[in-house]
């Protein structure tokens, strides 16, 4: 097999901010303003999209360095699907401009814990088969069609189409 195509899918409803939406659209992204629910917008890019592996992400996720490689040796070694490990940055949750006063280093800490903890479970959840869509999950696309794709609602439509994939 090949190194296959990827189409890099967002979609993305008029909460995200432009500014956001034009950063991944100038990293190669097809982002595609929706009205209906998110599953269904997810569906829709994936019909109509060129490549033969489709990558979806939620707009406020960053994808690991070398994530490019990964995927195409997982589907290379012939996988129809996968996705990411889940973790946060260091700053991840801590408001922007929030005094840094010593009152407020304990707070920091216990907000770090609590993402590290959301991450552990995710992670464990990732290995029985069940990634959720800020994991970057990624397809070929005539098995994500086969599966029925993402199921037409806005909430655990990324949790309906891991489940049919696992």
């Amino acid at each position: 097999m090949g190194i296959p195509d990827v189409e890099y899918l967002l979609t993305a409803s008029d909460s995200v901010p432009p500014s956001l939406l034009g950063e991944w659209e100038a990293r190669g992204f097809r982002v595609t303003l929706r009205q209906s629910p998110r599953g269904e917008g997810l569906q829709q890019l994936a019909t109509e999209a060129k490549g033969d592996t489709l990558l979806f992400l939620h707009a406020d996720t960053q994808l690991p360095p070398g994530w490019l490689p990964q995927v195409r040796a997982a589907r290379g070694a012939g996988h129809r699907w996968g996705a990411f490990r889940l973790g946060f940055g260091p700053y991840m949750g801590v408001p922007v401009g929030a005094p840094c006063g010593s009152d407020h280093k304990s707070l920091g800490w216990l907000r770090r814990r609590g993402l590290d903890l959301v991450a552990w479970g995710a992670n464990i959840r990732s290995r029985r088969g069940l990634p959720f869509g800020d994991q970057a999950p990624f397809f070929q696309k005539s098995f994500y069609l086969a599966l029925g794709g993402h199921p037409p609602f806005d909430l655990l439509e990324d949790y309906v189409l891991s489940k049919r994939a696992a």
